[in-house]
Parts: structure tokens; sequence; C-alpha cells
């Protein structure tokens, strides 16, 4: 096996001219595994989990916009800061109690209201 700069395992030297590789692994935690593929349009990436007995994955940040002037719009025109959350796991997760801040001493600035991130999705707010 090929591996990558950060001693992951890749398909690398075993992908066939076709474009076509295999990697077998056998996690022994839950984890989420992040799969990269060139093709004509540019990079092509697709995230994947695997849940290993009862140790659900936790929600990821896997977007952060703190000085919004040219992204995403609200209803009123305005471009607030944004995250977007991602749920890796196998079951929705209730975000009811996670929070978050930009300051050390009020650790739960913004808190969540009692809302479901479905397994596998994103939420951006």
């Amino acid at each position: 096996m090929a591996r990558t700069c950060s001693g992951e395992r890749s398909v690398g030297a075993y992908t066939a001219t076709s474009g076509a590789g295999s990697l077998m692994l056998t996690p022994t935690n839950s984890t989420e595994y992040l799969l990269i593929a060139p093709n004509a349009a540019g990079l092509f990436t697709r995230a994947t989990s695997v849940q290993v007995g009862s140790a659900p994955l936790s929600v990821r940040i896997t977007e952060i916009v703190a000085d919004n002037k040219y992204s995403l719009r609200d209803g009123y025109g305005d471009a607030p800061d944004w995250i977007e959350l991602r749920n890796p796991g196998n079951s929705s997760i209730n975000l009811a109690g996670y929070g978050l801040s930009d300051d050390l001493a009020q650790p739960m600035k913004w808190v969540f209201p009692s809302t479901n991130l479905a397994r596998s999705s994103s939420l951006t707010t």
C-alpha cells in the first residue's frame, strides 16, 4: 500500500489504469473517512463513516465563515457569520445542550435549541 503524507493508507500505486482501486480496512474505533479522487472537473470528495459498536461519531464543524461579506445571505439580504455542522454518524443527534462561543469566560455563549440533526446530514446556521 502507498501512504499519504500523513502516513494513512492510500490506494495509490494499486489503482488500475481504468481508475478503479480498492483498499480494505478493519477499523477498531468509530471513524470518518474522507475519500478524494481527481477527475476531469477537478477533485471529487466524499465522506463516509463507520460506526463500531455503540461508540457514536460526534458532530463536526465542517465550515466556518467568521467575517461574512461575500457568502451566504439570509432571508433579509444580510450576510451574517455562519457555521456548518455535520453529523457523520448512523443515527440522528439532538443538538440540545450543544453550544459555541468566542469567549473562554463564557463557553456556552450560543446554545443550540432542541434540533435533530439527521444521520449523515449537515446543518448551516
